[in-house]
């Protein structure tokens, strides 16, 4: 579970098998507790949060694609007031989706909750070995412009094969 502190800053008293702890939880602030965690959270006011839990084989799976060896021993690290922006940006995404009508909205949290899941493999897990990074070689996404296409613009797609970052030398 990972709870964002969307609202004013909050006092909270945890506690976990490891003991307990208090602090406040400034706005965009983190609690990141692991699925199966017995812990104990009191509020010392009115609080504006945001709770998401994703599954434990969802972790797993994005954890295939990202991690050296075999993830089944990935563990996310509790975490008490972490501050994480991209994180927090990726759930306020969540929460604006959330309130959205279209019918694209479930896709894109989708899309989001396997994001966060990353993130926290890479900066709130045990695991400490990733996978090398690899070059880039095709767009992930394709750029679109705004207006009509210029002749010189033209002219260059109609005579060359290759993507602006694939032109050969000279």
């Amino acid at each position: 579970m990972i709870v964002l502190n969307w609202g004013a800053p909050v006092t909270l008293y945890r506690r976990i098998p490891k003991g307990e702890d208090s602090g406040v939880i400034p706005s965009g602030g983190l609690v990141l507790m692991p699925g199966g965690l017995d812990f104990d959270i009191r509020i010392g006011s009115t609080v504006h949060t945001l709770h998401l839990y994703l599954r434990r084989a969802l972790i797993g799976e994005v954890a295939d694609d990202i991690v050296v060896g075999d993830p089944v021993n990935l563990e996310i690290i509790p975490r008490f007031c972490a501050d994480d922006p991209l994180i927090e940006q990726l759930f306020l995404g969540v929460r604006d989706a959330l309130c959205d009508d279209d019918s694209g909205a479930v896709p894109y949290v989708d899309y989001l909750g396997r994001a966060i899941a990353a993130r926290l493999i890479r900066h709130h897990s045990s695991v400490s070995v990733m996978r090398p990074r690899r070059r880039i070689t095709e767009p992930m996404a394709t750029t679109a412009s705004v207006g009509p296409l210029s002749s010189s613009r033209r002219a260059w797609r109609s005579r060359s094969a290759f993507l602006p970052w694939q032109m050969p030398p000279g």
